[in-house]
């Protein structure tokens, strides 16, 4: 939101007269970048979806962010206008299964962090002396917000054929996160880090699985549906947080990805 603020300065100087555009400038910003990228589902019986034929039982993906700039639906949609006559987003999921972070979201960033920063900082800039690097629909150089920790955490990562990356990271940082920034091969991050998918499985080796935290119940599913095997040490990257006590980590990325 404070990105497009930024380069939308008519906004932002619209919403700073009239705080009661901030839930059209949320949805708004949730439909241009959206925070999930892809969903995936099970069908549970045979369709047909757009003259394509999908068999029971198959799993699915669905690109929201493909969704959400459909022109079909949405005139013009890679332009950003909070004065849209519908403010239909699918940035957080539809229907029954909506992600329940979308109300989360709307109130603590949408109604409370970004108009409080805006009213603090009403003259803010993005920062362009730095390159962006952006994966799986969010900024891996966040051009506002940036670490200033000096704690530098190492991953190893192996391949199955011997070879290795080492890259450093801020603490902090998921190690799905960190992959994507350094263009580490192997992890996709399909969903953006939502736990949504298994596209950033890797193994953990035996020395490092006791300092990991224990699995959700949103992991323990997903690696139910690793296109590699799953072993004892398969976790999901955007879930292993480093920093803390994991100042170091080696992990083996499977070859489905590779």
């Amino acid at each position: 939101m404070a990105a497009l603020l930024d380069e939308n300065p008519l906004v932002r100087t619209r919403a700073t007269a009239e705080p009661g555009l901030w839930d059209r400038i949320f949805d708004e910003s949730v439909r241009y970048y959206s925070p999930i990228g892809m969903i995936t589902r099970q069908t549970t019986q045979s369709s047909v979806v757009d003259g394509f034929k999908i068999a029971a039982n198959t799993e699915i993906g669905l690109v929201l962010a493909a969704g959400n700039r459909d022109d079909a639906v949405v005139p013009s949609p890679n332009v950003f206008n909070i004065d849209r006559p519908s403010r239909r987003q699918l940035g957080f999921g539809s229907g029954d299964h909506m992600c329940a972070g979308r109300w989360a979201a709307e109130e603590s960033i949408g109604r409370i962090a970004v108009p409080s920063y805006t009213a603090d900082s009403p003259h803010f800039a993005l920062q362009t002396t730095a390159s962006q690097k952006w994966a799986a629909g969010s900024s891996a150089a966040t051009p506002i917000f940036r670490s200033c920790g000096v704690d530098m955490p190492i991953i190893n990562f192996a391949y199955p054929d011997g070879s290795s990356t080492e890259i450093v990271c801020d603490s902090g940082r998921t190690l799905m996160r960190a992959a994507l920034e350094n263009s580490v091969p192997g992890i996709i991050g399909e969903c953006g880090g939502q736990a949504m998918c298994a596209t950033c499985h890797v193994y953990v080796t035996e020395s490092d699985r006791h300092n990991l935290p224990a699995m959700s119940e949103d992991e323990e599913e997903m690696l139910e549906s690793t296109e590699s095997p799953r072993t004892l040490g398969s976790r999901l990257g955007c879930q292993i947080i480093m920093g803390g006590q994991l100042e170091s980590l080696d992990v083996t990325v499977p070859p489905a990805y590779l």
